[in-house]
């Protein structure tokens, strides 16, 4: 299970997840996956089946990059 929290404040907001991750049914610590990105103006939290999160992130990161491009 991933715990991701959000508190926002006057001006800005913290965001904080764990670093767990499940592979084959057996969770380990891992810095190398993110659960929280930045992408443009926006900040992206993910929990769930990782490929997912990486498919929205990715494309998340391609459409900013296509928008800032024009």
């Amino acid at each position: 299970m991933t715990t991701i929290v959000g508190v926002q404040y006057k001006n800005g907001f913290v965001l904080a997840a764990d670093s767990q991750i499940t592979d084959n049914d057996r969770p380990f610590i891992s810095q190398d996956v993110p659960k929280i990105a930045q992408v443009g103006d926006y900040v992206l939290a993910g929990a769930g089946v990782s490929s997912y999160c990486d498919i929205i992130l990715f494309r998340s990161e391609e459409h900013t990059s296509e928008l800032q491009s024009h």
